[in-house]
């Protein structure tokens, strides 16, 4: 088992041991925790509120029942069925997400006590506009455009170049459902230089050449696994190439401002094209269109 790899851990057992936790995160610039979130009452409730998503609108919008499947095969299912659907349950935990039960993981005491472990307790701790997201990789061709190349967090993000991304694994693990490529200990790089890949993805530019001497390793997420790494270590995608499964991660970022190239750029972090719903559209009975305001007394 990789160093970075702790087996067997809860809750308590990472707050007690974050010293050492935090030692290790520095060196390899990741660390990972199979089933750990499983102990986290929030994180349990985040997924029942997704389970109880998918089978909403199976029912309203496909008469479809799905009730008794793994989250990750309710998302096949749909998929199957409506793809578009998808990207409702999508948008809801991505930018910023807006699931309570989300949120009360997110800012739990144990996701401050790691950062303030490994960045110090002069830390000031920021969250990225766009760093939530709840990523879907069902199976089928279509959805390989989600997949990235070796890329560091950073560059889609910005806000401050030190940063932690946080994944924790949704879904059941299958073999071939895929996961991330991760270059060891490559955060010790600093910020790379990067071009745009297809789709606008970023690419560590020249990425064969420059990461050559790390170690590579392989990662597929299963239910409860959470993991942490560095913004700036280097990892891409592993395409989901079964036929009927699928993988679903929720990730996160928090940034420390107290840092030189962050106050540069006065801390802004990126921001993406969002969609919305217009109340004039999906209301034309409630709207008055040509009220003048408040009538005078």
């Amino acid at each position: 088992m990789k160093p970075y790899v702790f087996a067997d851990y809860d809750v308590g057992r990472f707050v007690a041991d974050l010293p050492r936790i935090a030692e290790v995160y520095h060196e390899y610039g990741v660390v990972i925790f199979p089933r750990l979130l499983e102990s986290d009452e929030n994180y349990r409730n985040y997924v029942s509120e997704l389970h109880s998503l998918f089978d909403d609108l199976m029912a309203r919008k496909l008469d479809r029942r799905a009730a008794d499947l793994e989250i990750g095969e309710k998302l096949t299912l749909l998929a199957s069925l409506q793809p578009a659907l998808g990207k409702i349950i999508a948008g809801l935990g991505t930018q910023h997400n807006k699931f309570f039960s989300f949120n009360k993981v997110k800012y739990s005491s144990y996701i401050e006590q790691f950062l303030l472990a490994a960045w110090g307790k002069d830390a000031l701790l920021a969250t990225p506009q766009a760093g939530d997201t709840l990523h879907f990789f069902p199976p089928g061709e279509t959805f390989h455009r989600y997949n990235l190349p070796p890329h560091q967090d950073y560059q889609y993000l910005m806000q401050s170049p030190r940063q932690a991304t946080m994944y924790f694994g949704i879904s059941q693990y299958h073999d071939g459902v895929g996961g991330l490529r991760i270059w060891e200990k490559s955060h010790e790089l600093g910020v790379l230089a990067s071009h745009k890949y297809r789709n606008g993805a970023f690419e560590v530019h020249e990425w064969d050449e420059k990461l050559k001497s790390y170690d590579v390793c392989d990662y597929s997420w299963n239910r409860g696994d959470f993991g942490i790494f560095d913004s700036l270590l280097s990892h891409s995608s592993i395409p989901n190439t079964t036929e009927r499964h699928s993988r679903i991660v929720q990730i996160f970022r928090y940034s420390d401002l107290n840092d030189d190239v962050a106050r540069s750029y006065d801390f802004g972090s990126t921001t993406y094209p969002r969609s919305g719903r217009d109340f004039v559209v999906e209301h034309p009975d409630l709207f008055v269109a040509d009220a003048t305001g408040a009538s005078d007394a």
